[in-house]
């Protein structure tokens, strides 16, 4: 079997890393390729660095301000050429990007059967997150393959008996690093916030209401606290968070850092506030509490059935507030930490269950 993995973005990097590590190694699997198209240019070499691989194929897609749609033509206008030259036994893709919903329909028309990796998660709310939502209810539909976090997403799907719960393949990246057994004990003084704020939704005054949150609480706590906040690429984030920021004692205004560097950031901090989808997953397993900055989340089994650990809290001023004044406490902390399941999304052998499911279906 031929195999092609398409990705764009450093999260997609990051989860398909471990399923392109164990396609290598299966006598099965002829030949495997990756087709990076290039959303994140100056974020994935930080991860091509780490792991110690390159793509086949590097795609210059990105315009300045093309928007969605332009960014969907000119992945589509490079990727299907290359399906059609390569002519792939089957094409992974994983998540819900640009990249991902182009490269699925790509190989639908080429009539290349496609395995979705972090399949059959919803919010039910087409508009949060957008355009995530609706890229993943696209690629549901011509994918023939789903492979799922969690059990509870698969009544999501079109087609439930073509799926197969694997875990999270973010587990299996930290266990590639040498993150299998992590130290959950937190006692740095000042105790240290970790926050990263990205979404499109979150960009009409959200993330204002938040970086106000966020000074507020420090200037409550003068001393306690040390509040790391991870820049973003995007002009339109960096440019309020810049002008609310910028300067404030306390808070550290930091460049997105290399992989390894951002989890060590995660396993330090007392409590992480975030937009990200993805570090819902990798804080589970590395037991350190989160309160997600939307309205929403896909991941729904993190919120209803971890114990508190991973929290919904909106990005409203005083609810931010009032949230982050909670978990401070030391006891409230350690009854989370004490109380939650950190292999919900698995133990890291996602990528096994991963290609047994190709093999036993295709």
């Amino acid at each position: 079997m031929k195999v092609v993995l398409i990705a764009g973005t450093r999260p997609e990097l990051i989860k398909l890393y471990p399923v392109y590590l164990e396609g290598l190694r299966d006598p099965r699997c002829h030949e495997i390729k990756v087709i990076y198209t290039g959303q994140h240019e100056e974020l994935a070499w930080q991860v091509f660095d780490v792991f110690g691989f390159e793509p086949c194929y590097i795609l210059k897609t990105m315009v300045p301000g093309q928007g969605v749609c332009g960014s969907f033509r000119n992945i589509v206008d490079r990727v299907q050429p290359l399906l059609k030259s390569e002519t792939p036994d089957l094409v992974i893709v994983q998540g819900d990007t640009t990249s991902a919903a182009a490269g699925a329909l790509c190989a639908y028309f080429s009539g290349i059967p496609v395995c979705h990796v972090e399949a059959g998660l919803r919010t039910h709310n087409l508009k949060s997150p957008y355009p995530e939502e609706g890229i993943r209810r696209t690629i549901s539909q011509v994918a023939d393959l789903h492979c799922l976090l969690h059990e509870d997403d698969r009544v999501n799907l079109p087609v439930p008996n073509e799926s197969v719960v694997v875990g999270s393949t973010a587990v299996d990246a930290i266990v590639c690093v040498g993150g299998a057994v992590v130290d959950t004990s937190c006692g740095s003084s000042p105790k240290k916030l970790l926050v990263t704020m990205h979404r499109r939704e979150n960009q009409a005054g959200q993330i204002t209401q938040v970086c106000r949150a966020v000074k507020w609480i420090l200037k409550k706590r003068v001393g306690e606290l040390e509040v790391n906040w991870i820049r973003h690429p995007n002009p339109q984030v960096e440019e309020v968070v810049q002008e609310e920021l910028e300067g404030v004692e306390g808070i550290n205004l930091i460049e997105p850092v290399g992989y390894v560097a951002f989890l060590k950031m995660m396993r330090e901090a007392w409590v992480i506030l975030s937009d990200s989808g993805g570090i819902q997953e990798e804080a589970n397993y590395l037991k350190v509490p989160v309160l997600v900055l939307r309205k929403e989340t896909e991941r729904q089994a993190a919120v209803t059935q971890n114990r508190g650990i991973c929290r919904l809290v909106g990005t409203d001023t005083n609810s931010v507030i009032v949230a982050v004044e909670t978990i401070l406490s030391d006891s409230v902390r350690k009854r989370l930490v004490e109380s939650s399941d950190r292999y919900l999304y698995g133990k890291g052998f996602a990528r096994y269950k991963i290609w047994e499911f190709i093999w036993k279906l295709l």
